[in-house]
């Protein structure tokens, strides 16, 4: 998965994400951390957070599957290619 594609399903989830250069938080209305995912390790995030365990079992669960999806990208792949206009 790459990062473009969690991002636009964690939006129409109802989430933002902050994107820093060494991790993704998912945040929500109230800016509380939802999750986070490694950008420089793969298959390694982070859900152990109150805010998680509170979401509705729907959300939770979606939100936990696209998680995984995205862990389990080799960071190599997860980069949008640069596309360039001559």
């Amino acid at each position: 998965m790459k990062y473009s594609e969690f991002k636009e399903l964690v939006e129409e989830l109802g989430f933002n994400i902050y994107d820093d250069s060494h991790m993704l938080t998912v945040v929500d209305d109230n800016e509380d951390n939802i999750l986070f995912v490694d950008k420089k390790a793969e298959r390694v995030l982070n859900n152990h957070l109150i805010s998680f365990k509170r979401l509705p079992d729907n959300k939770r669960e979606s939100l936990f599957t696209l998680a995984i999806e995205l862990a389990s990208t080799p960071l190599d792949e997860r980069e949008d290619e640069k596309r360039y206009r001559l």
